[in-house]
């Protein structure tokens, strides 16, 4: 399956996976998820800045998955799109993931609630977090 496959798997059905890309020479990992929720975080941080005058935030937490609500949403703009570009696959060049880790040493991750990564940015990609250690193998050390 195409990185491109499972970018559409998001935007079209709201189907997340865990995915870990390698951008850069940097790993980063992360669940796909459908670009408005960043868009939507986005606009709500900038709002929060404004309020706040300026004063650096404080973005934390895990960003759960798709509510009833999203997915309808997708689901929804996925079919609007059908209808009004008939024969014309929606033109995807970025993967949106959630709860992203961009790994800078061994030791070190930076953690953010999304990223935006350009699908032309990523060199490999696997489906599959390979940054947690698998449980199975923790009983053969």
């Amino acid at each position: 399956m195409s990185l491109g496959a499972i970018v559409a798997l998001a935007e079209r059905n709201g189907v997340e996976l865990p995915v870990t890309l390698i951008v850069s020479g940097k790993v980063v990992t992360g669940i796909t998820t459908p670009k408005f929720r960043f868009d939507e975080w986005f606009v709500e941080i900038m709002r929060r800045a404004e309020l706040n005058r300026g004063k650096p935030l404080a973005i934390t937490g895990e960003m759960p998955e798709l509510s009833p609500a999203q997915l309808e949403k997708v689901r929804s703009q996925a079919a609007q799109w059908d209808r009004d570009n008939p024969g014309v696959p929606m033109d995807l060049k970025v993967v949106c993931l959630r709860n992203a880790e961009v790994v800078v040493s061994a030791n070190s991750a930076n953690r953010l609630p999304f990223l935006d990564v350009r699908l032309d940015q990523v060199s490999a990609y696997t489906i599959g977090d390979i940054s947690r250690r698998n449980p199975l193998l923790a009983e053969q050390d």
